[in-house]
């Protein structure tokens, strides 16, 4: 068999092989994939949609948490590598931590204030959280920042909207 490299190589073929009907190989690939790749964090928001997907909710319990706990010390370890950053936020989003997750995005952003994605999480969760006077503020700066940018022009239209 082929030696896969990448998470996302496996969430794909996991994807794939769920379409086909075999949900065990599919959660098998994703549960490889986690163990070769802990820190990755696609494959447990994988993993919790497709336990969902088939009733396996007892199997849900933990998954984020443990995910969590693991990106947590990576993130006090490295508190200046954005990635670990980047990773922590979806979880904290989808293990309804909204001002954990802002923490971890507005952690991004600081050693990074390019980064798009970030930006883009982060105006998310200020909606949750309904500080829209902080994600106007950041947005009218981007627009300012990034004039000649047509990506963050569109963005500042998309998000402007949410934003009243």
């Amino acid at each position: 068999s082929m030696s896969i490299t990448y998470p996302e190589t496996y969430i794909a073929l996991a994807d794939q092989v769920y379409a086909e009907g075999d949900t065990t190989k599919a959660i098998d690939l994703l549960l490889t994939a986690k163990e070769k790749f802990p820190y990755y964090f696609r494959t447990p928001l994988k993993l919790k949609e497709l336990y969902l997907k088939t009733g396996r909710v007892e199997q849900v319990e933990g998954l984020l948490a443990e995910a969590i706990d693991r990106l947590e010390y990576k993130v006090e370890k490295y508190p200046e590598e954005k990635f670990w950053w980047m990773f922590l936020g979806p979880l904290y989003m989808e293990n309804n931590q909204t001002e954990d997750a802002i923490w971890a995005f507005e952690n991004a952003l600081e050693i990074d204030p390019d980064e798009r994605m970030a930006l883009s999480n982060l105006l998310r969760a200020y909606r949750i959280t309904g500080e829209n006077e902080k994600a106007i503020k950041l947005l009218e700066r981007w627009k300012e920042d990034y004039r000649n940018d047509k990506e963050v022009q569109q963005l500042y239209s998309y998000f402007r909207k949410m934003f009243r």
